[in-house]
């Protein structure tokens, strides 16, 4: 994991342990049958080809969250030209990100006695986010209607990207929404939810069981 905290959970499968450290980390992921289950895939024009290469690593997922697991799509404007491509058949929402313009620079906020009310925080000026929160569409339907982000900033983005990243990846922490930042994790959880769909079970009916019982199930399989 690419944080301080971890969780491990057992399951009859290795997707059914999967869904269940899931859910102990993120106790509000949304269910098989929720009615209304949403997705934002965040990414932003570059000159390489690691954006692309990410899409097309995650176009299965997104299909099967939109024609089987009934997941509203969100994208970010690069994101959506390139399923218009690749996906036509995929309906999905457009959100717009505000360009992040500085209303202050270091030079100035060094120099400036009121440091406190301009303090920059990972390179982005504070008065600057909290204007951008207020204006931005994309920022405001994570804070109210978005269940699940993929994000994925890779260090070779410039300055700007990396600050656009970092806006969506903030406000996917504070409202505790479940954000992905590795594109493979992404697809293993799509592929849980599809078997699980495909099982006619929901998250509720992964069983819990005893260490015990999965230490005999362990001793039976090596024929101990």
């Amino acid at each position: 994991m690419a944080s301080t905290g971890e969780v491990a959970c057992f399951g009859q499968t290795v997707r059914d342990a999967f869904l269940k450290g899931m859910m102990s980390a993120f106790p509000n992921l949304p269910n098989i049958d929720t009615d209304r289950k949403s997705v934002l895939i965040a990414s932003f024009p570059h000159s390489t080809r690691t954006n692309m290469d990410l899409i097309n690593h995650i176009l299965q997922s997104i299909y099967i969250l939109y024609q089987h697991l009934r997941f509203t799509i969100y994208v970010t404007p690069y994101v959506g030209e390139k399923l218009s491509q690749q996906l036509p058949n995929v309906k999905y929402h457009t959100l717009q990100l505000q360009q992040y313009v500085p209303l202050i620079d270091q030079q100035e906020l060094s120099a400036t006695s009121s440091a406190t009310s301009l303090m920059r925080f990972n390179g982005i000026c504070l008065a600057s986010q909290l204007k951008l929160e207020e204006e931005s569409e994309i920022l405001r339907k994570i804070g109210s209607e978005i269940d699940l982000i993929i994000d994925v900033p890779f260090p070779d983005h410039n300055q700007k990207l990396l600050q656009q990243h970092y806006l969506i990846r903030r406000k996917a922490i504070n409202y505790d929404k479940h954000l992905f930042n590795n594109y493979e994790v992404f697809n293993l959880y799509v592929k849980c939810m599809k078997d699980l769909k495909d099982r006619k079970l929901t998250l509720d009916s992964l069983s819990v069981n005893p260490y015990t019982h999965y230490i005999n199930i362990q001793k039976q399989h090596l024929n101990l």
